[in-house]
């Protein structure tokens, strides 16, 4: 019998960015309430933590095994452990 493919990729994890924007919102906030220096250093250390961290793997397995169509997705950030999973199968013969 024939197995499903297989894809894996890493992007962004949606709970860390989210996070990132907060923070973000917080430093702007900050602008004129605290000293320059304080607010520069601030945001150097936001930008330099925010980019070219892709830690969110997405595993997925999808295709026809017999006459059923399946989908198999998850996810997981390997910095929050913030996890995401799917599945889904369907008769392509509508039976």
């Amino acid at each position: 019998m024939k197995e499903l493919d297989i894809y894996t990729e890493w992007t962004n994890c949606p709970k860390c960015e989210n996070e990132r924007k907060q923070k973000l919102t917080l430093i702007e906030h900050s602008y004129g309430k605290v000293p320059p220096e304080e607010y520069s250093k601030m945001l150097n250390e936001y930008y330099h933590a925010s980019y070219g961290h892709m830690k969110l793997t997405q595993t997925y397995k999808q295709g026809i095994v017999g006459n059923i169509y399946k989908v198999d997705f998850s996810a997981k950030c390997s910095d929050c452990d913030w996890t995401f999973s799917y599945y889904f199968m369907k008769n392509v013969l509508g039976e």
